[in-house]
């Protein structure tokens, strides 16, 4: 409670949440993690990066021995996978900012239930659990990116596997470019490097059970939480090319605010004439590049009934299999 009092007194964080974190919608990106006992990484192509991690030997030793007192579960370490790659997808979304996405939202994909439970709910039972959740609230604090996450099956899991299974004292980037050869959706993506000081804060959770204070690790460890560098097989994108690939909530967005205020009101939309850019993303409208490559000119809007928001595949998206 000493905590929350003094968070509250806080003026410097914000006290509310963007609608845009919590209405469903399609996410600004998409990333696949996996972790293992030794070693834990992940990836996103919409966002184009990837990252490995290798745990050192001490922590490697607790995760591999049977279940004592003095273990590291795997929940924890598929958690803190989790906690890494939130950060480099904040990195990714403010070094490539969309100004028609101010508060995007990335939906992370685990296969273990556990983890994905500890970040919308946080955990009791585990020490390191405890500590980690501390540094979740840490980094969401005035953090514009919001999180989702859902469970895949370890055997569609390919890649993120693929990535964890690098071996122990070797050369991540020659196996990542071997891999980039097999699975061609990764030849664009960027090694991330988690930063020196979130690194430390991370293995001071795991084998001290250090939770640290949300306050703190807020203002430096997202403040410079890691940095991108080129993969052998990446090629060069710019910011204007990365950040137009993202999907546009916008509009969609300030349908569902508004919509929300007219439910508020004791009001309905029946009868209201709503334009298709309203109720679809940009990605499936035909769309030009301006001469300068500044904007996107979309298509002039066709206005449909309002019955017809009603009907599931203008929402609905199907996602492939990841190893495809």
């Amino acid at each position: 409670m000493t905590l929350i009092k003094l968070i509250l007194t806080d003026n410097s964080i914000l006290r509310c949440c963007p609608i845009a974190h919590l209405v469903p919608r399609d996410p600004s990106a998409i990333t696949f993690l996996d972790s293992l006992s030794h070693v834990v990484g992940g990836f996103s192509t919409d966002l184009n990066f990837w990252w490995h991690l290798q745990w050192p030997n001490h922590i490697q030793a607790r995760a591999a021995k049977a279940r004592t007192g003095n273990t590291i579960g795997i929940n924890a370490l598929k958690y803190t996978a989790i906690i890494v790659i939130y950060i480099a997808t904040t990195t990714a979304f403010l070094h490539a900012q969309n100004k028609n996405d101010p508060y995007p939202t990335t939906l992370f994909f685990t296969n273990n239930m556990a983890s994905k439970a500890w970040i919308c709910k946080g955990t009791k039972k585990s020490p390191a659990g405890k500590a980690l959740g501390f540094l979740q609230a840490a980094l969401m604090i005035n953090n514009p990116v919001g999180i989702h996450t859902d469970c895949i099956s370890t055997s569609d899991n390919v890649i993120a596997n693929r990535i964890s299974l690098f071996p122990n004292h070797s050369d991540p980037l020659t196996h990542f470019s071997n891999l980039s050869q097999q699975f061609p959706q990764l030849r664009h993506c960027r090694c991330f490097h988690p930063s020196a000081e979130l690194v430390s804060t991370i293995l001071d959770a795991l084998s001290l059970a250090k939770s640290p204070d949300p306050r703190e690790p807020n203002l430096q460890k997202l403040a410079w939480p890691g940095n991108n560098t080129f993969s052998p097989s990446a090629t060069t994108r710019t910011s204007a090319t990365h950040a137009s690939t993202y999907p546009d909530p916008a509009a969609p967005n300030y349908f569902l605010s508004c919509y929300a205020v007219l439910l508020i009101q004791g009001k309905t939309i029946s009868g209201i004439t709503v334009c298709s850019n309203t109720v679809r993303t940009t990605s499936t409208l035909p769309a030009t590049s301006s001469p300068t490559g500044d904007s996107l000119h979309h298509a002039p809007p066709k206005p449909i009934s309002s019955r017809s928001l009603l009907t599931p595949s203008r929402t609905m998206r199907t996602y492939p299999n990841v190893a495809t």
